[in-house]
């Protein structure tokens, strides 16, 4: 599945939430949601919007990320 939960380091968390912006951005283009079940958009959206909370925890005072939140930016 495309659609799960993302975690992980910064690196991680961005490749796991890379799956659902792909997945909805098709499934909402192609208006395929009815084939994979309605209640799975709100699943990616909220799975999306946790990635991207769980990213900012990577952000450097100079707008720059980090792979760890204790690590320089990369």
């Amino acid at each position: 599945t495309l659609i799960y939960q993302p975690s992980g380091c910064g690196e991680q968390n961005m490749i796991h939430m890379t799956l659902p912006v792909i997945a909805t951005t098709y499934l909402d283009k192609t208006l395929q949601w009815e084939a994979v079940g309605l209640g799975k958009r709100n699943e990616a959206l909220g799975h999306i919007k946790t990635g991207y909370n769980n990213e900012l925890a990577y952000r450097k005072n100079d707008g720059s990320f980090a792979v760890w939140a204790s690590h320089g930016s990369s």
